[in-house]
C-alpha cells in the first residue's frame, strides 16, 4: 500500500528542466546567488554554476530540477565564502540565457544557508540520508523545511527552504481537487494530500533518486519515508514507524 501511494504521489511531481527555458531574475548577494527560472520542455536534472568573473573560477554550484510546462522555480547557489561587496559574479546554466552578464554583489543575504544540523535534534525525520530536515516548529507555530547539502564544502549543512505557518496550511483537498502544492523551493516541494497527510519530495539527484516523506501532521504521530528512482520508477520504502 505504501509503495503504491508513494509511487502515485511522486509520479505527479517528478521534476524536469528545460534547455530552452526562460531566465526570470538573478539576485547576486555576496554569499549566495538566487536564480528564478521558467522551465518549458522536459529534461531531467540541471546544474547552475556561480562563477567569479575576475578569473572565471566556479565558486558555487547547485544541482536540482524544475517543473516543466511554464512553471517558475527558484535555485539558491551558496558561494564558497562571503565575498567583499563589489565582487563580480555571473551564472552559467542551461539554455540560451546563460551565461549571464557579470554583476557586482552589494550585500550579504539574510538567509542562514550554512546552519549545521546535528543528528538527534527535534526534526521529525532523523534519517542520516535525508535530503531535507522537517520541523514541527511549535515555538513559531509553523512547519519548517531546510534543504541539506549532501556533498561539497557545505555537506551536512542546511539552507532555509519552505516555511508555512500552521494557520496557513490548506484544508484537506477533495479527491476532485487532488493533492495541493503548499510550497516549493528549488527541487524541494511540500504537499497536502487528499488523505489529510503531508508529503515532502526532494530531488531527484544526479542518480535519479528522489526522497519522499509522508507524515500525519504537527505534532506528528507517524512518518513514512521512501526513495523513488525516477529512472526505473521503483519506490523503496525505508522507514515506517511512529515517533
Amino acid at each position: 500500500m505504501l509503495r503504491r501511494k508513494l509511487m502515485a504521489f511522486t509520479a505527479l511531481t517528478m521534476a524536469a528542466l528545460s534547455i530552452a527555458g526562460c531566465l526570470q531574475r538573478v539576485t547576486t548577494y555576496c554569499d549566495q546567488i538566487t536564480v528564478r527560472y521558467v522551465a518549458a520542455d522536459d529534461l531531467l536534472g540541471y546544474d547552475f554554476e556561480a562563477v567569479r568573473a575576475s578569473d572565471d573560477v566556479v565558486v558555487g554550484m547547485m544541482h536540482g530540477s524544475g517543473i516543466p510546462g511554464g512553471a517558475e522555480f527558484t535555485v539558491t547557489i551558496p558561494l564558497d565564502q562571503e565575498y567583499p561587496e563589489g565582487t563580480e559574479f555571473y551564472v552559467d546554466g542551461p539554455g540560451d540565457d546563460f551565461p549571464t552578464d557579470p554583476v557586482p554583489c552589494d550585500e550579504s543575504s539574510d538567509s542562514d544557508h550554512a546552519q549545521f544540523f546535528e543528528p538527534g535534534d527535534d526534526r521529525i525525520n532523523r534519517q542520516a540520508y535525508a535530503y531535507a530536515a522537517v520541523y514541527c516548529d511549535e515555538e513559531n507555530q509553523r512547519v519548517g523545511v531546510y534543504g541539506i547539502y549532501g556533498s561539497g564544502d557545505f555537506a551536512g549543512s542546511g539552507f532555509p527552504a519552505i516555511f508555512v505557518p500552521y494557520s496557513e496550511l490548506p484544508p484537506v483537498p477533495s479527491p476532485e481537487e487532488g493533492n495541493i502544492l503548499i510550497g516549493q523551493f528549488g527541487n524541494i516541494r511540500g504537499y497536502r494530500l487528499t488523505t489529510g497527510e503531508y508529503q515532502l519530495n526532494v530531488g531527484p539527484d544526479f542518480e535519479g533518486k528522489e526522497y519522499v516523506l509522508v507524515w500525519d501532521g504537527c505534532p506528528q504521530t507517524y512518518i513514512r519515508a521512501a526513495i523513488f528512482n525516477t529512472f526505473t520508477g521503483e519506490t523503496t520504502p525505508t522507514e515506517i514507524y511512529p515517533r
